[in-house]
């Protein structure tokens, strides 16, 4: 079943919750996926990094964590859940002036601040037999005519090993 859901706002992911309970009956897993990385960000410079996107960092980390407080009460009843939060290599940052970009701040921030040890999502979890993990996938070359594919084109044989 596919429900799309803005999971900026807080009824439409209670909502969301509500309609995989009322249809199946129960939810095993919770994967936070999304991202909020402003297309026109990419072309900021570095000068203007330090206010990029944080509107858009700030909702996305929120959309997390309002899709774990929505589900977790019930998995806690269940005494039953998984929760996968997908964060970035980018994260770690890279550095020179191909790989460092305006729209990686706020999407990097983002992606660090999934659900985690820090916030309520995995704190008393682990005796409600809720498993808490994050997925840190590395580059993902897209295919040919994406704006990733072109700018990895454009890099030297270095950069591109890098």
């Amino acid at each position: 079943m596919a429900v799309g859901v803005d999971v900026t706002r807080a009824a439409e992911v209670e909502a969301m919750v509500r309609t995989a309970l009322d249809a199946f009956g129960h939810v095993d897993i919770l994967v936070n996926n999304a991202e909020a990385a402003d297309s026109s960000a990419w072309r900021t410079s570095r000068k203007r990094a330090r206010s990029c996107g944080i509107a858009s960092s700030d909702r996305i980390s929120k959309a997390c964590f309002r899709c774990c407080r929505a589900i977790v009460p019930h998995m806690k009843s269940r005494r039953y859940g998984r929760i996968v939060n997908l964060s970035s290599a980018a994260v770690r940052g890279s550095f020179g002036p191909l790989r460092t970009v305006g729209a990686r701040l706020p999407y990097s921030a983002a992606k660090s601040r999934r659900p985690g040890p820090d916030l309520p999502t995995r704190q008393g979890s682990g005796p409600f037999n809720i498993t808490v993990n994050v997925v840190v996938p590395g580059f993902t070359l897209t295919e040919p005519g994406s704006r990733v594919h072109g700018q990895f084109a454009e890099l030297d044989e270095e950069d591109r090993r890098a």
